[in-house]
């Protein structure tokens, strides 16, 4: 067992190189929220969710750029909910995006958090 458990160690290590945060591509906690976000019976369900208004944004690619985990759904869905199993919902790209109200988390179908414009200096709209 520990020669299997070596390779499969080195093997992670070596995929990290790679591909950034490569484990968090087979996390058993991203695995069940991304089993769950691929089946439209649980779209019900009062998970997060992170949107896309279209009409919005620009196409900067910020979004796509600072995703840790390479996930380009966020910049090729044109507007709705993003529902891919690779988002791990870090809002790296919520929180970049230059445009106000581009993206947003939603849980419950309430807005959490969503983009600000923070290339202005005028004050945050509320």
């Amino acid at each position: 067992a520990f020669p299997f458990a070596y390779l499969l160690v080195l093997g992670i290590l070596a995929a990290s190189f790679k591909v950034r945060r490569f484990w968090c591509r087979f996390c058993p906690t991203g695995i069940s929220i991304g089993a769950l976000n691929r089946f439209k019976v649980f779209s019900w369900m009062p998970l997060l969710r992170l949107s896309k208004e279209g009409e919005k944004c620009t196409k900067c690619g910020i979004c796509q750029r600072v995703c840790p985990v390479q996930v380009t759904e966020v910049y090729e869905r044109k507007t709705g909910d993003i529902q891919t199993t690779m988002c791990t919902l870090c809002l790296r790209c919520v929180e970049m995006c230059p445009e106000r109200s581009c993206l947003s988390l939603k849980a419950g179908g309430q807005t959490v958090i969503r983009s600000r414009n923070w290339l202005s200096r005028d004050k945050p709209v509320s």
